[in-house]
């Protein structure tokens, strides 16, 4: 209830605690004008009527004062109810959340000897691996506020590349030489090739039997065949010492 309306509901009690207090003194006078009222009762019954309707008024203010005003109980009611609202705890639970992911993976490249420079050759693919990743998350009124990575782990190692990389210098071909032909080797000869049969070298070969001082003689006849260096074909007709 409003201070406005407390007033006014004092000012009307008051109102009805002056107006009833006279009719009763008259009512109560009118029973007793056959006596005779001393001055002194006439003053208390004045002082009673109006100290008592003060009184009235007193203890009607009083009781509207204590007196809780709907409002105030309307206030209190939804005050206690969200007091009690917030002393409700949140449901707060734990999970346990295990996830994989992809652990990528490498590439090795290692220098091959039998390969010429400037070439690669894959020896081996590769292949992805696999990590498996637990977590504790918390969820507060159905919702997660945290997540805590508590374990991490290869499931899958990966499998590695492997590239080949050729280090062999190229070596230019060589055009094939062809061996030069080497003579037959000639019979190792004491004889001169301008005569046949064989007449020996010498510084000078004469006819055997004839005035000739040699110092080497051959006995005829024989037949020049190339030039006539010892002079045996005298008689120019092909044949030396006949």
């Amino acid at each position: 209830m409003s201070a406005v309306k407390k007033a006014g509901k004092i000012v009307l009690l008051m109102a009805a605690g002056l107006f009833l207090w006279p009719v009763m003194l008259g009512v109560w006078l009118s029973k007793h004008a056959h006596r005779r009222i001393e001055v002194p009762v006439l003053r208390y019954l004045a002082i009673a009527a109006i100290m008592l309707p003060a009184l009235t008024a007193g203890t009607a203010w009083a009781s509207a004062m204590m007196q809780p005003s709907s409002t105030n109980t309307a206030d209190n009611t939804q005050s206690s109810q969200s007091v009690e609202q917030a002393k409700v705890e949140p449901k707060v639970e734990k999970k346990t959340v295990t996830v994989t992911e992809e652990v990528a993976f490498a590439v090795n490249r290692t220098n091959d000897a039998t390969l010429t420079q400037g070439k690669e050759v894959e020896r081996q693919a590769g292949k992805p691996g696999v990590k498996t990743i637990t977590y504790e998350v918390t969820y507060t009124n159905g919702q997660e506020t945290a997540r805590v990575k508590t374990k991490e782990e290869v499931t899958v190692p990966p499998t590695p590349t492997v590239i080949a990389v050729g280090t062999k210098v190229a070596v230019a071909p060589r055009q094939a030489v062809r061996p030069r032909p080497v003579p037959a080797p000639q019979p190792v000869s004491n004889c001169d090739a301008n005569y046949s049969p064989c007449v020996p070298i010498a510084s000078d070969v004469d006819c055997a039997g004839g005035r000739g001082n040699g110092p080497a003689y051959v006995a005829g006849p024989v037949r020049v065949i190339g030039s006539d260096i010892y002079d045996l074909d005298r008689d120019g007709d092909g044949y030396g010492c006949d």
